[in-house]
């Protein structure tokens, strides 16, 4: 769940620049810079993990970090500002407008499962068994020639072929232990299914005016008399009415949904049965939801065209 965030925070975690000209709308530049410094100060710290994790360990991690980001730094390899907002955003509006369910929660990754594990976002979802919950790790883009390039699903593949799913080391969930078990240490890394999620630059953009809206709206300037103030407060309050139903969250849902029938299927053709029960309890769960989500015909259609749906798709095809 993100943590409160002070107004004007400041973090050492910033978002890591590429040389790269980037061609984004100014909304999305916009929103990018408002919304990064509150999802960092959100991520769990390593430093927070002191107690439960051995010192020198989590110096040798925090020491891995730098490194790392010297060298996406070095290799002009840094995520796209639009990946970056489209996870901020993730994080924000599951809890604060149910994008899911009202029960779903986020947990925002260290930097090390960030860097190292490539979980962006964890979503924790209520399961059909009381107070029970089952974790997953989403990783995001927005290209959807990314996805092909970088070998995303064949890494999620062979993390189902071996057995142990994507892995991610430094886990708190304010719920407490959720689907680990009472014997499992605290320091034990975290075992979690891991899915591809996105949304291409018209998505992006739209997300990113809405978000703006209501920004501007909760933090207005200087010098504004009460009618200006009323109209900015209505023009907000109809934003974020968008914003809570907007369609990005049923494609994100049915992204997930078709992944998880596509999991599950490989799973139980090679006899893990164990990782297919899990898929398949997913995929219980996010069908449930999917039936609670109402678009248009219109809408639907919007998301059917999206190219990053559509890279998703294609590589589900030949999974």
């Amino acid at each position: 769940m993100p943590k409160e965030y002070p107004s004007q925070a400041t973090t050492q975690e910033t978002p890591i620049k590429t040389s790269k000209v980037e061609k984004v709308s100014d909304a999305t530049r916009e929103a990018f810079e408002l919304i990064i410094p509150k999802h960092n100060y959100s991520r769990l710290k390593l430093e927070e993990f002191e107690g439960s994790h051995d010192s020198q360990e989590i110096e040798r991690d925090s020491q891995a970090v730098e490194n790392k980001k010297k060298k996406i730094v070095e290799l002009d390899m840094a995520p796209t500002m639009r990946a970056q907002f489209l996870e901020a955003i993730l994080a924000e509006q599951v809890e604060l407008s149910n994008w899911f369910s009202e029960n779903t929660m986020t947990i925002i990754p260290s930097e090390y499962d960030d860097l190292f594990n490539g979980i962006d976002l964890v979503l924790e979802f209520e399961t059909e068994e009381t107070s029970q919950y089952e974790t997953i790790g989403i990783d995001v883009s927005s290209s959807p020639l990314g996805i092909k390039r970088k070998g995303k699903f064949d890494k999620i593949k062979q993390h189902i072929v071996d057995g142990t799913l994507a892995q991610m080391k430094y886990f708190h969930s304010e719920r407490g232990d959720t689907d680990n078990t009472e014997e499992e240490e605290e320091a034990k890394p975290r075992k979690m299914p891991l899915f591809i999620i996105g949304a291409d630059p018209r998505i992006i953009n739209e997300l990113a005016e809405l978000w703006l809206t209501v920004y501007k709206a909760r933090n207005p300037g200087k010098n504004l008399d009460k009618i200006q103030i009323d109209e900015l407060r209505e023009k907000a309050k109809k934003a974020q009415e968008k914003l809570a139903k907007h369609r990005v969250a049923v494609m994100i849902l049915q992204e997930l949904k078709e992944q998880l029938e596509v999991f599950a299927q490989f799973a139980q053709k090679i006899n893990s049965q164990e990782i297919a029960t899990k898929f398949i309890k997913l995929l219980k769960v996010v069908t449930r939801i999917l039936r609670q989500k109402k678009i248009s015909v219109t809408e639907q259609q919007y998301n059917e065209s999206d190219d990053v749906y559509k890279s998703i798709r294609d590589e589900l095809n030949v999974f």
